[in-house]
């Protein structure tokens, strides 16, 4: 069984592999916007990945959110206990109704 990787895409940090999955967006370099997003779908895309799970700082939610990202939670004061952080997720394969439902969630 292999174990995921943590490596470098562009400037941002990510954890891929088939343990999981996924690729996780581990920390956002904002110099990589907007191109990672289509970066992370086409590795997701050559590696058979089923999700995408981003950690992406408040202010940079809807470049992620216009591409098919669903907010599964939010922490408020998570950077030096002033800037929130949103933590998305974009499900491959997932049939749009259950996307619809997942947007319509409360927000934390």
């Amino acid at each position: 069984m292999a174990l995921d990787k943590i490596e470098k895409l562009n400037n941002s940090i990510i954890q891929h592999g088939k343990e999981n999955n996924r690729i996780y967006l581990m920390s956002l370099d904002e110099r990589d916007l907007p191109l990672i997003i289509d970066n992370l779908n086409s590795l997701a895309e050559a590696k058979g990945y089923t999700k995408i799970f981003a950690k992406v700082p408040a202010g940079r939610l809807n470049k992620f959110l216009k591409n098919g990202y669903i907010r599964e939670a939010a922490i408020s004061g998570f950077y030096n206990k002033k800037k929130a952080v949103s933590f998305l997720l974009n499900i491959f394969q997932m049939p749009e109704k259950k996307k619809r439902i997942c947007r319509r969630l409360p927000k934390l």
